[in-house]
């Protein structure tokens, strides 16, 4: 049946499109490109890659788990990091021998930016931030859907992360691409229903494939509906 479904042949050909995000590699270039600079994709790939093996599973989850915490002024439950904790841990890591450790040293000198990324969150309660993965994945929807000049009208399930502000700030983004945002009850929409079902057959096969279970013939169909934009460091490689 998803072969079917999404063949070339297919009902969804033209009418598909899915933005990948794998939220560990998100959260690593978000990292790179926040403490260490833009232009470091190369980097963030690497580091991804080469991390858990370089410092152990255990003190690369932990990091990822540090970083997160420190960008948010009011963190979740689990690990709450300071600033200061968090560049004494990138101290640490940095002394690794590798790659993985000299991509980090990078880090060191990211003080500077943390604190004034922490300052403009906290000034602008409608700020996207570097680890909101929803409104990028909005904007290059939008921008594949209306690529051929037609301005796209979304229709999305009632979601809380989708703030008036942040409509606004997409509004403001797109410009004529955008022409409206109207939000429905998924469980009345036929339309966000099917949407719905092929964003979560996309993430059971991403992430299959990313764990090494994956089904090539599944994963080959799949790759026809993935925005090359996508935040994926699996389906992309």
């Amino acid at each position: 049946m998803l072969e079917w479904l999404l063949d070339p042949a297919g009902p969804l050909e033209g009418r598909g499109h899915v933005h990948l995000t794998d939220k560990t590699y998100f959260a690593v270039r978000a990292a790179v490109e926040l403490l260490a600079g833009p232009g470091t994709a190369a980097a963030a790939r690497t580091l991804h890659r080469a991390g858990p093996a370089a410092f152990g599973a255990a003190r690369w989850e932990f990091f990822l788990t540090a970083f997160t915490s420190v960008l948010r002024l009011n963190p979740r439950r689990g690990v709450q990091t300071s600033p200061e904790r968090f560049f004494a841990l990138v101290d640490d890591l940095a002394a690794t021998p590798g790659e993985a450790g000299e991509i980090v040293a990078l880090f060191r000198g990211g003080g500077e930016r943390v604190a004034a990324y922490r300052a403009r969150l906290a000034g602008d309660p409608g700020l996207v931030g570097v680890l909101d993965p929803l409104v990028p994945a909005v904007v290059h929807t939008v921008r594949h859907w209306s690529a051929g000049g037609t301005p796209v009208a979304l229709v999305h399930d009632e979601q809380l992360a989708l703030t008036p502000e942040r409509v606004l700030q997409l509004k403001a983004t797109l410009g004529h691409r955008l022409a409206g945002v109207r939000f429905v009850d998924s469980r009345a929409d036929a339309r966000v229903q099917i949407a719905d079902f092929l964003a979560g057959v996309a993430r059971r096969i991403a992430s299959d494939e990313l764990n090494h279970r994956g089904d090539a013939r599944l994963t080959g169909l799949l790759k026809s509906f993935v925005d090359t934009n996508s935040v994926w460091d699996g389906l992309s490689s």
